[in-house]
């Protein structure tokens, strides 16, 4: 089996399953395109990953927001020179704010919360951000210090000196 289809038919087994509430465990992922498209920004931002260890600790309902301690304790895993990398809801966010009522359990990060997060991890020399999906047509800034709109997700990724 190859590496490309090795992921497909991961994701689409961790994807087809739901929740107690009959939801699908990808969150408010609406369509394969766009679930590709997230996927692939985050791959983006890991860099290369020739002779590198890879930990996906994917949360589906941003339960990484829910516990600091769990972006503590993933942190710790990471080598020198590498980079924690996670996509959340932003809690800026007007649809995620509707989705976040209907959905208690799905829990939405804000900016400044990444932010103050980054500032508290040991050997953390830097922190970027990709803005994810615009409302339509769905569309992604470039890598940027900052978040300048209300994206519905974040990417980020934590570089470890």
């Amino acid at each position: 089996m190859s590496q490309q289809d090795y992921w497909k038919e991961h994701y689409r087994s961790q994807h087809a399953k739901k929740t107690e509430l009959g939801a699908f465990k990808s969150m408010d992922y609406p369509n394969d395109r766009l679930q590709a498209q997230t996927y692939a920004q985050i791959l983006e931002g890991l860099g290369r990953l020739n002779h590198r260890t890879l930990l996906d600790a994917g949360c589906g309902w941003g339960l990484l927001g829910l516990f600091r301690s769990a972006v503590a304790n993933l942190w710790e895993l990471v080598a020198a020179g590498g980079r924690l990398v996670a996509c959340v809801p932003n809690a800026l966010c007007p649809f995620v704010q509707g989705v976040h009522l209907r959905l208690d359990r799905w829990i939405p990060v804000a900016p400044a919360e990444i932010t103050d997060l980054a500032r508290t991890l040991p050997g953390c020399s830097g922190l970027t951000y990709l803005e994810d999906q615009s409302f339509l047509p769905y569309s992604a800034s470039p890598w940027a210090s900052e978040i300048v709109g209300t994206p519905n997700r974040i990417v980020f990724a934590l570089l470890r000196q």
